[in-house]
């Protein structure tokens, strides 16, 4: 184990009992010795005087370099990753007030389900059919389409995500954070045949296909005399190397009109996620996206463009009853169908 890693394993030796805690999905520490958890989708407080503002600054600084970022009053934000593979944002002055600095540890609880598993889970018991009207909704419908309508219209909605992953339709998963959307597109890949092969494009690795056939890429902030290699970059590269799919984690800024050109020009079956409350506001959210790749296209035209590319979107929200959290399916959108 690298000197970096033990030093900073052993400051994070404090929340070790918290870190190992299986119902804890993220543990926010926003003031010396205050602690916030988050345990079946509620926030509880508890004291940790072990956390002082030294310690803390310490522990940030050992994650900057472990993570090859800088942090200081002139880049007081780090985006990274511990050891365990849990996401982690720290923010310092003059970022946030003088008296703080914020610490913030998603813990990666993505489970290794299938959809099948998530109709044992009553996951599709509320899910409704979404329509958007669109240009597609007037073309005529191939036998193809025409099965896959007829499995969305009854709302057999297992058998009909398998067969339009199998038949390559592009799927976008939504939602908000915690709502589970790398869990649900890790459980899609499942049905992708296995020898196809998938290039998946990430910040951090959460994507885990069983593929044989499987080119991981990351990108890279460039700091600490690594390369700057940007999710725009990825795509170009990903271009070149002849995959079957190209599966991004999440789309975030201007990479989604880079994502949308690859899909495209040839590489259907693609699959993606994105932060939004509804399917509508996820087409939404990527006319702003495309638009900040400088695109002189109306919204207008982006729109037509995003509806004639994304052929499914999956709505997951998060469900709370009591003290119990339920992550669920609650809209799915398909281009081809049309209101009944």
């Amino acid at each position: 184990m690298l000197p970096n890693t033990l030093a900073l394993e052993e400051y994070l030796k404090p929340l070790d009992e918290l870190m190992q805690d299986e119902a804890i999905s993220e543990i926010l520490i926003n003031r010396p010795e205050g602690v916030f958890i988050e345990r079946k989708g509620f926030f509880e407080e508890k004291e940790n005087k072990l956390l002082t503002m030294r310690h803390l600054m310490g522990l940030s600084n050992l994650i900057a370099r472990y993570s090859g970022q800088r942090l200081s009053e002139k880049e007081p934000l780090l985006s990274g990753q511990l050891p365990s593979g849990h996401r982690i944002q720290v923010i310092l002055p003059p970022a946030i007030s003088p008296d703080r600095m914020l610490i913030s540890i998603r813990k990666q609880t993505i489970e290794n389900i299938s959809l099948d598993d998530y109709a044992d889970l009553n996951a599709f018991s509320n899910v409704s059919c979404c329509y958007i009207a669109s240009h597609r909704q007037h073309q005529p419908s191939n036998k193809e389409e025409g099965e896959l309508i007829e499995l969305f219209q009854e709302k057999r909605m297992i058998e009909f995500l398998k067969l339009a992953v199998k038949k390559k339709k592009n799927i976008l998963i939504s939602g908000a954070t915690s709502t589970g959307k790398t869990t649900f597109l890790n459980a899609c890949l499942k049905s992708i045949p296995s020898h196809e092969h998938l290039v998946t494009l990430e910040d951090v690795p959460e994507l885990k296909p069983f593929h044989r056939l499987h080119t991981p890429l990351f990108t890279s902030k460039g700091l600490q005399g690594v390369a700057n290699v940007t999710m725009q970059d990825l795509i170009q590269a990903s271009l070149r190397i002849r995959p079957d799919r190209i599966i991004m984690g999440e789309l975030r800024g201007a990479e989604a009109a880079d994502f949308i050109h690859a899909t495209a020009t040839g590489h259907d079956g693609s699959l993606s996620s994105v932060h939004a409350s509804s399917p509508y506001v996820a087409f939404m959210r990527l006319v702003h996206m495309v638009k900040l790749n400088g695109t002189n296209l109306t919204r207008d035209d982006i729109l037509e463009d995003l509806h004639t590319v994304i052929d499914i979107i999956v709505q997951l929200k998060r469900r709370t009853e009591g003290n119990r959290t339920y992550r669920e399916v609650s809209d799915i959108y398909y281009a081809e169908a049309k209101p009944i």
